[in-house]
């Protein structure tokens, strides 16, 4: 309890926490007729990358074609690289952002 009177910012309840992980509840079933583990796997990080997307205000759609357009063009072993193309990164673009 001392945690909530400490920081205000802190949550009493985690209701967003449960509405943000909903989609994986629901597509949870869903999940157990894929063909393959690979594509069990490939269903989850698209649905990573797509919430993360979300849960730092930017329109998944536009997020994810600005990460298909540049990828292949970028070398995916050079950290700095891939740091700016996360979500959190304040070199994505401003049309990105919700």
């Amino acid at each position: 309890m001392i945690g909530f009177f400490e920081d205000s910012k802190v949550s009493v309840d985690n209701s967003h926490a449960e509405r943000d992980i909903r989609a994986f509840v629901v597509g949870r079933k869903n999940w157990l007729f894929a063909k393959s583990s690979k594509g069990a796997v490939g269903s989850a990080v698209c649905y990573s990358i797509i919430g993360t997307a979300k849960a730092n205000n930017l329109k998944p759609f536009q997020y994810l074609t600005y990460l298909f357009e540049k990828l292949p063009n970028s070398d995916v072993n050079d950290e700095e690289a891939l740091d700016q193309l996360m979500p959190w990164s304040d070199s994505i673009p401003e049309n990105l952002k919700s």
